[in-house]
Formats: structure tokens, sequence, C-alpha cells
């Protein structure tokens, strides 16, 4: 990851995207497809085109995993292939693992406002269990009818955080480690 005024192409439109994610639980197409691509086009012009179609491919494969099983939409999965394009599979496996405890803490405290917090954490113990009992159990979000579930949180907002944390850790890094040169 370098830190250039190209970067920035990648910091609005994601930053934008959260926005959005957070105030409509929604994540618009016409800022993800086209972020995707750039990030191809980036990743060839800095020359490793493969390692931005290999970290898009399985950033998208990861997300429609989770959309499958309930834990996330649409949106949040193109804005996931559209960061592997730009950050390849490590920087998106970091980006995804600081949205994921950004997002976990997010949850925890929603539910605990919502009074469901315990019954989500006997669900999800219930739930794991299954897989070393082999009893199968329902998926963990039951999604209504219309709408978002009311314990729902926005991904995507989650992913721009995340996307934030990376490259902030990677320019400090960078810049006062003196150990890693990126």
């Amino acid at each position: 990851m370098t830190w250039n005024w190209l970067w920035v192409l990648f910091l609005v439109p994601v930053t934008a995207c959260g926005i959005y994610d957070f105030l409509s639980m929604r994540v618009p197409n016409r800022l993800t497809v086209p972020l995707i691509f750039i990030g191809l086009a980036y990743r060839a012009w800095a020359g490793d085109f493969w390692g931005g179609l290999s970290g898009a491919l399985v950033w998208f494969i990861a997300g429609a995993v989770l959309v499958s099983t309930g834990g996330m939409g649409g949106g949040d999965v193109k804005l996931m292939a559209a960061i592997g394009a730009w950050a390849g599979v490590y920087g998106g496996l970091l980006v995804f693992a600081a949205a994921s405890l950004i997002g976990a803490a997010w949850a925890a405290a929603k539910l605990a406002r919502l009074g469901l917090l315990k019954r989500k954490i006997l669900y999800l113990l219930y739930w794991g269990g299954s897989i070393f009992t082999g009893v199968r159990q329902p998926l963990l979000v039951k999604m209504p009818e219309e709408g978002v579930p009311q314990e729902a949180i926005p991904f995507a907002a989650c992913l721009a955080a995340g996307v934030w944390a990376a490259t902030l850790a990677a320019w400090y890094v960078r810049h006062y480690s003196g150990i890693v040169r990126w």
C-alpha cells in the first residue's frame, strides 16, 4: 500500500459507502462497481494486476458466503471486492479483521441496548455446538419479510472504518517504525 494521491480515489468512495450505509442500510452500486474496476486499473498501473484480481475474487467469494448465511447484504460484498481489488488478498484480510472487530463491538452494544445480547450469545453458543454435534440449526439471522432486522448493523460502515484503520496503521508503520518499508 503506497500512500499517494491515487489512494484518495479509494478512500473517498469507501468513506461515502460507509456513510451511505450508516444512514440508509444500503450500499450504492454506482459507487462500489466502478471502485472495483478503478482498483483493478490502479493495480495494473502499479504492476500487480493479478494481485488486485485475486484480492477482488477472494473477498467477493468470502462476502458471498457471508451473504448466504444472512450475515451481510449484497452491497457489502461488492464493497469487499473493491477493497480486495485495491488492497489485495492480505490487505483485504487486514481490513476485514479490523471491520469485524469494529462490527462485533457495535453489534454487542446495539444488542445490549435492545435487550437481546444474552439471547443472541446463547443462540450463538447453541449454534456453535451444533457444528460439533452435527445437529443442523437455522441460519444465524432470520430476515424479516420486508426491511432490515432491528439488530442489523451497517457493515459497510465497519468496512470503511476498517479501511481507515488499516491505512493509518500502514502509514504509522511506514513512517515511524523504521522496520517495514511498503
